[in-house]
């Protein structure tokens, strides 16, 4: 008889655990079905030390591209090449990485948005390896032309 408010208090305990497991994973999904995602991607932000009210100021708009990147300068020896991220909305806002190509190959160290030619590499493609216009994504496929039947010759009218 000693024990039973002890195994009371234990009781009590793990049904508050219970209800307070239901309800997180009740604001988890319904966090997820507003952001498109998974539960586990709201859990994982949480984790990575997202408060509940950050999660919830998140519009769930995807980033969308209001200007293009681009690369200006000339690639002429001793000129600089520079990239610029464009202008994007959304959340979450994307991150930028930078990494310049030599004719396809990285060139070790070059990862800042501006990139000083060399002699050196003077002539060759440079680039930053984002995709920025359409010869870098992949070439659709046209369909075949269509064949008709080449119509029968008449005379007078006539099919002959």
């Amino acid at each position: 008889m000693a024990r039973t408010p002890y195994i009371r208090h234990l009781r009590q305990r793990d049904q508050d655990r219970v209800r307070h497991s239901q309800r997180l994973l009740a604001w988890l999904s319904a966090q997820a079905t507003r952001l498109s995602t998974s539960v586990a991607n709201v859990f994982a932000r949480l984790k990575a030390g997202a408060t509940a009210t950050e999660i919830e100021e998140i519009d769930g708009s995807y980033p969308t591209n209001t200007v293009l990147p681009a690369i200006t300068g000339t690639t002429v020896s001793g000129e600089t090449l520079t990239a610029t991220n464009g202008t994007w909305t959304g959340d979450p806002a994307p991150t930028y990485t930078h990494q310049w190509l030599r004719n396809g190959a990285p060139i070790s160290g070059a990862t800042d948005t501006t990139y000083d030619l060399r002699s050196a590499g003077c002539g060759c493609g440079y680039k930053d390896q984002r995709p920025r216009d359409r010869h870098q994504y992949p070439r659709q496929r046209r369909p075949p032309p269509v064949r008709r039947p080449l119509p029968s010759p008449q005379r007078n009218g006539e099919l002959t």
